[in-house]
């Protein structure tokens, strides 16, 4: 089997863990839409109800309020990865120790993402198919992973550039 290097990296937009988790963000987004379209969350009763219960005033389930926030969540948690992973190589070259930090909270999104996808799966899905759930979470833990790796390979170039500087001089990456 032949090798073929990687396409050097020269933005943000470069990275297969950018470019993962802004195509996992569109594939979530989209299918919750198509979801929330499918009718109201459950508790919320039916708006376009006609008839005697049409004069009832229908009150909100407090479940309802709690599926909506965590929609709510789980859609900002999900268009925020991406931004982490662009701001995390944007400070790779200036601020390298902020950077990794900027990763690592990226990790921790990624975490954050499978316990909302999790509880979406088992409290407000109405039509999409338990595999996709299984799916994404399995890409977001492995992203994670990636993104572990990611963080160690900088940390190797920072080290082996600080090496190869003569003695008195100070590395710009250096964090001390």
């Amino acid at each position: 089997m032949p090798f073929y290097p990687k396409r050097p990296v020269k933005s943000f937009q470069d990275l297969e863990i950018y470019q993962k988790s802004l195509a996992l963000t569109a594939e979530i987004f989209k299918r919750l839409e198509e979801d929330s379209v499918r009718g109201p969350l459950a508790g919320q009763g039916d708006p376009l109800k006609k008839g005697k219960a049409s004069a009832e005033v229908i009150i909100p389930s407090p479940f309802s309020k709690q599926k909506e926030i965590l929609i709510d969540t789980l859609l900002t948690a999900i268009l925020e990865l991406p931004k982490l992973m662009a701001k995390g190589h944007g400070l790779r070259f200036a601020e390298p120790p902020s950077a990794a930090k900027t990763m690592e909270e990226a990790m921790l999104v990624c975490n954050k993402i499978v316990v909302y996808l999790e509880l979406y799966r088992d409290l407000c899905n109405k039509a999409i198919e338990f595999d996709f759930f299984d799916e994404a979470i399995g890409s977001y833990l492995a992203l994670r992973f990636k993104i572990l790796h990611l963080i160690k390979s900088w940390e190797r170039i920072e080290k082996s550039y600080a090496a190869s500087l003569p003695p008195r001089q100070k590395s710009v990456f250096s964090s001390k």
